[in-house]
Formats: structure tokens, C-alpha cells, sequence
């Protein structure tokens, strides 16, 4: 059910995208800008809602090693999200789907070799 869900929502999301890029001319840095947007809020509430808008800030300032990997994993979801516009953006959106389903099938056939 999770798979048939999270199919569905992928193959919506990017055809979506394709649209917005059509229909009104955004370039992948004005999407970018906006997802950013709505996720920062979105976490951002969730975290006060949740009580850890001080808690988390304070864990990150007594392990400054995590803080580092938050920090490069942030940057390596920005470049990998605007690889993911500029490709939408330029070839489509079945163009990614492939892509995406052809790298999901490969992390899955290496994950099963590996472990």
C-alpha cells in the first residue's frame, strides 16, 4: 500500500512540476526557492507544535559534529533537488521518472549484493 502511495504521489509531484514550469515560466531556482519556503515552515511548525523548537537548537549546539552533518546533508538535498528541477525543466517529467526509477532500482540491487 505504502509503494502503490508513494508511486502515485512521485509520478503526480513531477508532472505537477512540469506544469509549473510551462504554465507559468518558473525557472528551477524560483521553484527551488518556494519548496524551500514552504518547507522551512512546515518543519518549523511542526517543531513548535512539537515542543523541540529549543531542543533541537540546543542538541546541535552541544554536538557540533552532527550540526556538520546536518549542514552537508542540507547541501546535498539542495544540489540533488535542483538537479531534479533542471532535469524536469529541461527533458520532462517521464525523462526523471525513468531516471529516478532506473537509480531506485540500482540502490535496491546494491543494497541486497551488500547487505
Amino acid at each position: 500500500v505504502l509503494l502503490v502511495g508513494y508511486m502515485a504521489f512521485d509520478s503526480f509531484t513531477s508532472n505537477w512540476q512540469e506544469a509549473l514550469f510551462h504554465e507559468f515560466g518558473a525557472t528551477p531556482l524560483q521553484m527551488m526557492r518556494k519548496v524551500t519556503l514552504f518547507s522551512t515552515c512546515f518543519t518549523g511548525l511542526g517543531l513548535v507544535i512539537s515542543g523541540d523548537a529549543v531542543t533541537v537548537p540546543a542538541f546541535l549546539a552541544r554536538h557540533p559534529d552532527c550540526a556538520v552533518h546536518v549542514l552537508l546533508m542540507s547541501a546535498c538535498s539542495a544540489a540533488g533537488q535542483l538537479f531534479i528541477f533542471l532535469t524536469i525543466q529541461s527533458f520532462g517529467a517521464l525523462v526523471f521518472a525513468t531516471i529516478n526509477t532506473v537509480r531506485t532500482m540500482f540502490s535496491v540491487l546494491l543494497s541486497f549484493l551488500i547487505f
